[in-house]
């Protein structure tokens, strides 16, 4: 099953997303009036009350939330904000907002959820009962965050969870496992591990290899947190990490990491808060390396890397960015974030110096002249796709009536209304 991160993306930027919803009142429930053919007809809130009735309907809306819900992430967080009595069903998960419905989602539905968030808003008892919930109930999740501010959240754990391949931790533990189990044990399956303003005692003896691990998220609360040496054991102990993203680190951090992950194809840096090591930082074997939200002083222009063929970056954090292309002669694609600026005189400099381009994202503004583009678009000889992010170039003085007059022949223009971009496209 592909594993959505969708869960772990609100569960680190605290649950913040706005997204529309049904809210509805968890109200009485009549067995009299409902049969068990109804269930399928229910919305979220009325089956988890037919659930709590009888164990013959509990059985018969497990089944139906298999069926309706159970593609959903479940985000489980105490709210004082919204009534006891209410669960939000958005259009990418649900989201239950106090203890007693999260207790009774859990019995009810638990063998069938797939995805699930809790987050630390609980009292410590009501998030040990709902981590022994998970441990009795879930015996298929595939996607599993824990926020917690309790060292020992995890302690009395005793399940192999053999089905997990995405975990995500963030808060306090006293260490990544528990009495029993070391994280590897807990989690034999998982690729995918996300350490999100993690607090860890500096010895843990759950942090071990993780033989099928390939992609690490490290997101520290400041930059000094990942020199403790709990995360380089990390890193040296897991040398088979195929994608490594470091946020809110230093560039002592990344040297290490460049030194044992020798297998690393992916490199994500957002951002780098402290230089404290100027020296080459090399990159042997990635392929794709992605720099954002740096603050345009810390220039960072010591990294270096044998074969890059992707490259995703800011120019107004890296302003250098056309410097560090130059001698990566088999960059493929590049993409300029949204948000950004580029000149003319850049755009020349890029057709100059990226001779190998097959794909790439920019932004176009108003400034950008008509030429530049044509020039681009003919001096890139491997270029098969260009996407102009729509800053008021096409709505400029004819612009983009002009750019096609000039490119039909060979290239295709398209608008992506929901995303607001133009897709040239080389014809065939």
């Amino acid at each position: 099953m592909e594993i959505s991160l969708f869960l772990v993306f609100i569960f680190l930027c605290g649950w913040s997303i706005n997204s529309s919803a049904s809210a509805k009142q968890i109200q009485s429930f009549n067995t009299n009036e409902t049969k068990l053919t109804d269930l399928e007809q229910l919305d979220f809130c009325e089956l988890l009350n037919a659930a709590n009735t009888n164990e013959e309907f509990s059985l018969a809306a497990a089944d139906v939330f298999k069926r309706k819900f159970a593609n959903k992430p479940i985000l489980m967080k105490q709210s004082i904000n919204v009534s006891n009595n209410e669960a939000l069903v958005h259009d990418r998960y649900i989201s239950i907002s106090n203890h007693s419905i999260a207790v009774r989602v859990l019995e009810h539905f638990g063998s069938h959820i797939l995805q699930l968030g809790i987050d630390n808003e609980f009292h410590e008892n009501e998030l040990k009962q709902l981590i022994g919930l998970i441990d009795q109930k879930c015996s298929n999740l595939t996607l599993l965050g824990i926020e917690s501010r309790n060292w020992n959240i995890l302690d009395d754990v005793q399940r192999r969870f053999n089905t997990v391949e995405a975990i995500a931790f963030k808060g306090k533990y006293n260490k990544l496992g528990s009495k029993t189990l070391n994280l590897n044990e807990m989690f034999p399956n998982v690729h995918n591990l996300t350490l999100g303003d993690i607090e860890l005692k500096d010895v843990d003896d759950s942090v071990t290899n993780i033989p099928n691990l390939r992609y690490l998220q490290l997101i520290f609360a400041n930059p000094n947190i990942s020199d403790r040496d709990v995360f380089k054991n990390f890193i040296e102990k897991n040398p088979q990490i195929k994608e490594l993203t470091l946020k809110n680190t230093n560039t002592s951090f990344v040297k290490f990491a460049s030194e044992h992950l020798l297998n690393l194809d992916v490199l994500t840096l957002c951002p780098i808060k402290y230089v404290d090591y100027t020296g080459e930082i090399h990159f042997k074997n990635v392929k794709k390396f992605s720099l954002i939200g740096l603050d345009g002083t810390d220039r960072f222009e010591n990294i270096t890397f044998d074969d890059l063929e992707e490259f995703h970056c800011d120019p107004h954090g890296f302003p250098i960015w056309l410097d560090f292309i130059k001698p990566h002669r088999n960059l493929k694609k590049l993409e300029i974030v949204k948000g950004s600026s580029i000149s003319d005189n850049d755009l020349i400099l890029l057709s100059e110096r990226a001779t190998n381009l097959i794909e790439a994202s920019i932004p176009c503004d108003s400034y950008v002249k008509v030429e530049t583009l044509v020039r681009l678009l003919e001096e890139s000889k491997h270029l098969k796709k260009l996407r102009l992010n729509d800053y008021g170039f096409p709505q400029s003085a004819g612009k983009l009536d002009a750019l096609k007059a000039r490119i039909e022949d060979k290239w295709t223009i398209t608008l992506n209304e929901r995303s607001s971009y133009y897709e040239i496209e080389r014809k065939n």
